[in-house]
């Protein structure tokens, strides 16, 4: 029993520890990654970002940290059940759209 204590204290510790380290990609590239996408697809000017925000997952989550990039307003996506929010910047500073169903809060 103090075997499984003691694995979930250093669990607990080496998590704090990851959540200080600063994002490999920084805010400032995250959004530039987000204009040249938008800009790329013509969106300049019928969207703006409206927020950046890092996103940190739970600790026991697969999904590491990543910027989501939020458009000023829905635009729609390629399935027409759906819209798109914004976007995804992964850490490698990959791109990746957002979308959900058009009823989805």
């Amino acid at each position: 029993m103090k075997y499984i204590v003691a694995l979930v204290a250093l669990l607990f510790t080496v998590t704090s520890f990851a959540d200080d380290a600063a994002p490999a990609v920084s805010a400032r590239q995250a959004l530039d990654a987000a204009e040249k996408n938008m800009n790329d697809r013509g969106l300049g000017k019928e969207l703006f970002i409206e927020s950046v925000t890092l996103k940190k997952d739970a600790a026991f989550s697969a999904e590491p940290a990543y910027w989501f990039i939020k458009w000023s307003h829905p635009i729609p996506a390629t399935d027409p059940h759906k819209i798109e929010i914004g976007i995804k910047v992964r850490m490698d500073g990959t791109t990746t759209r957002l979308v959900k169903g058009r009823n989805e809060p």
